[in-house]
């Protein structure tokens, strides 16, 4: 990975974020705890394909477009709906001991070893819009009986 800067600096670097908008972030982030990209990306300072790349940029990982990605059904079978819908991750590939895995949050190093542990694995994090990757594990793992019965 990339020498880590901070997001903040990422994103005015960038030009998505201005010097009074992100002193307005900070003073929000540290009244709530939230990350700061999750505060700048609620006050509307950004959107998330902007939070995105500058992530990608921070910690030098690429993105992916899951839309028109198709992942073979042996790889699906790695990660089961289940933990897929609760970390918001994708498994895309596996290959040699390693899983490609699509996540919103690279920063989330307890559910990555979580994942290495559990699957035996190691893990190769890529970026993805966390919308997206919810899309994404609908198409794949099809549609849950409690979503039929919704119907």
């Amino acid at each position: 990975m990339s020498d880590i800067g901070r997001i903040g600096d990422i994103l005015k670097r960038l030009g998505y974020l201005n010097e009074a908008q992100l002193k307005q972030a900070l003073a929000k982030q540290k009244e709530t705890g939230q990350k700061l990209g999750h505060v700048v990306q609620e006050l509307g300072f950004v959107t998330s394909a902007q939070l995105l790349q500058a992530l990608a940029e921070q910690f030098g990982l690429p993105v992916v477009d899951l839309e028109k990605l198709k992942v073979p059904p042996q790889v699906l079978e790695t990660v089961s709906r289940e933990i897929a819908e609760q970390y918001v991750i994708l498994p895309l590939e596996r290959e040699n001991g390693r899983l490609k895995l699509a996540l919103a949050d690279p920063l989330d190093l307890p559910m990555i070893d979580d994942l290495r542990f559990r699957l035996s694995v190691e893990i190769e994090p890529v970026l993805a819009d966390p919308d997206a990757i919810k899309k994404a594990i609908e198409r794949h793992y099809g549609v849950t009986e409690e979503q039929v019965d919704q119907t």
